[in-house]
């Protein structure tokens, strides 16, 4: 199952980022960019490092709106690669970000990409 967050929503197709364990190994996977990525845990949740010395400082909290889905402690959103992901393609709601993790999400996605907010 692929998991992302819903950046813009429009007609047809929607502009997303991925969040992904990298098979368990969270950034520290070989060509894996930290910088560029961020912890996403439960609302409450505390990032948990990956045991290989993975330094992750940077988190974004969601509320997990379905019960049957648990967000892995490994897992991380990738904000230097947005993604266009089709309205045909079949989705279901995990949660939705809130607080303070809205704008820590604009401030990461602009400063991967190399944009300064004003």
């Amino acid at each position: 199952m692929v998991r992302f967050v819903v950046l813009k929503s429009y007609t047809t197709y929607s502009v997303c980022l991925r969040i992904s364990t990298y098979s368990g190994q969270a950034t520290t996977k070989a060509g894996v960019v930290a910088e560029h990525h961020a912890a996403i845990v439960p609302v409450g949740g505390s990032i948990t490092p990956h045991k290989n010395g993975e330094i992750m400082d940077r988190k974004i909290e969601l509320v997990v709106e379905n019960s049957s889905i648990t967000i892995d402690s490994m897992s991380r959103v990738n904000f230097a690669k947005p993604y266009t992901v089709e309205h045909n393609v079949k989705v279901r709601n995990v949660g939705r970000l809130v607080g303070e993790s809205v704008g820590r999400l604009d401030d990461y996605l602009a400063t991967s990409l190399g944009y300064s907010k004003s």
